[in-house]
């Protein structure tokens, strides 16, 4: 029987890491940056997420993970960016998250009901279609990186991590593109992942790939 080791050290992948580290380095000074962790697939793209989550939590941020999931991903609205937005209600306490969430709450809420549990989604007309559209979608997209900008200033940086970015569906992409254009100036890291010849990436404010 062959029995496979795994080391807690990310070895061979020292240009990779520098990279990661300037990243998160730059953003807690205020130059936020976009950085596309890309290659074919088993290429060791999530390992690399894992060094950058551990990295960021040693100095001290808040890193939201969002996963696009395989079945039916180009279906499900914004399903990585939900996936990130979930573990907010579980990991920062009140006040602090109503703080963070601040005016985008209720937007927020219609996609991660667990935002503002308190609501009754019934008595509100026309807030029952949890997918926007026109200026909503904008207001929802600024929503996302007010939360950000106020992340980055309670523990900078704010780190969002947006994995199979080639799987999540228009909505999310478009998302990540206007992050990228309005948060060159907060303390926020935006990642995505994907594989290679499967996304066109949005260019503005990108930091480095890694391939």
């Amino acid at each position: 029987m062959t029995r496979r080791l795994s080391s807690p050290r990310t070895i061979g992948r020292d240009t990779e890491l520098a990279t990661i580290d300037g990243v998160l380095d730059a953003a807690v000074t205020g130059d936020g940056r976009v950085l596309l962790i890309s290659g074919e697939a088993g290429i060791g793209k999530s390992r690399l997420v894992t060094e950058l989550q551990r990295r960021a939590t040693e100095r001290g941020a808040l890193t939201l993970l969002g996963a696009t999931p395989v079945s039916g991903a180009a279906e499900i609205p914004f399903a990585p960016i939900v996936d990130a937005l979930r573990s907010l209600s579980r990991r920062v306490p009140e006040p602090e998250l109503t703080a963070l969430l601040g005016p985008a709450r209720v937007d927020l809420a219609r996609l991660v009901p667990s935002l503002a549990p308190e609501i009754d989604w019934a008595t509100r007309e026309g807030d029952a279609d949890p997918v926007p559209g026109g200026w909503a979608r904008t207001r929802l997209f600024e929503g996302i990186a007010g939360v950000l900008e106020r992340i980055g200033e309670w523990r900078p940086p704010s780190v969002l991590v947006l994995e199979d970015l080639h799987w999540a569906d228009r909505s999310s992409v478009d998302a990540f593109a206007f992050l990228a254009r309005v948060l060159g100036d907060a303390r926020v890291a935006l990642v995505g992942t994907l594989r290679i010849g499967d996304l066109d990436a949005p260019d503005e404010g990108l930091s480095r790939t890694i391939e």
